[in-house]
This record gives structure tokens, sequence and C-alpha cells, in this order.
């Protein structure tokens, strides 16, 4: 959903910064994995893995924020149907794109403040400067499209 993550970032830019710090994410979050009962620790394998079934997936929808569940509701909700959220979520758990309809909830609601975010940042610190700005995000960019490409 945010804009600059398409234009002027690295797109490693999420992993570069997760990687190095696996072990302090493993006992940050750890403990709250190991008891959510939707997660399973594969130990053979060292990971984690989530229910996948509409019922687990439904368990996780009803846990998500309510913003996030409403603009779910209003993406799947046809004009005059006016469903209530639960029943939206019941209808996404079962959709093999469950993922998917989450990540454009996700990016309906965080594209419009990131886009008033970099607008005010072009009014704040000029012209100028945010074109400098922008071209050095977009050399940094391409520097990472290179690194993955070779």
């Amino acid at each position: 959903g945010d804009f600059r993550m398409v234009v002027g970032e690295d797109k490693a830019k999420v992993l570069n910064i997760v990687k190095p710090n696996m072990a302090h994410f493993r006992e940050l979050y750890g403990s709250i994995l190991q008891e959510s009962p939707q997660v399973v620790y594969k130990a053979q394998q060292g990971s984690l893995e989530i229910d996948k079934s509409p019922e687990g997936q439904f368990t996780q929808l009803m846990t998500l924020p309510k913003t996030l569940q409403q603009q779910i509701n209003h993406i799947m909700d046809p004009p005059g149907k006016n469903r209530d959220v639960e029943e939206t979520l019941l209808q996404v758990a079962h959709d093999p794109d469950c993922g998917d309809v989450v990540r454009l909830g996700l990016a309906a609601i965080v594209r419009p403040s990131s886009m008033r975010q970099s607008t005010k940042g072009v009014l704040t610190a000029g012209l100028k400067k945010s074109v400098v700005y922008s071209s050095l995000k977009l050399h940094k960019m391409w520097k990472g499209w290179l690194r993955k490409t070779s």
C-alpha cells in the first residue's frame, strides 16, 4: 500500500532489516507464536506453520484490527448487500485468495496516508531538496535491483 515501496525503495529493504535480526525477532515474538493455537512449530524444519483451514483463517481474521476488518468488508461486500463484517470474514476465510484480500485491505488503509506524508515532505522540504532526495532513493533502489539480478 505504501507507494514509496514501489518506487524509490530497495525491494529487499524488509528482508535486509529482518534477516540479520532474526534471533531478536524470535526472542521478541517466539512466546506469542508458541501460545497461539493457530501456529504449529515444525522442529525438524525449524519453522512455524499457520493453520490455513477455513476455521483457522476465520479465527485469525477475527483477531485483525477492526479498521482492517471493516476495510475487508468494504472490499468484499457487493453494493446494496450490507452484510455484517463477521459474515464477510467467514466468506473470505473460505477463499483460497484470503491473503490477497487482507493485503488489499492493508494497502487501502496505508496508501492514502503514505501519499499525504510524501506530499507534505515535498511541500516542507521544497522542490529542489525533494528532487535530490528522490533521485538518491531511485539510485539506491536501482542498486538493490542490480544486486538481486546478479
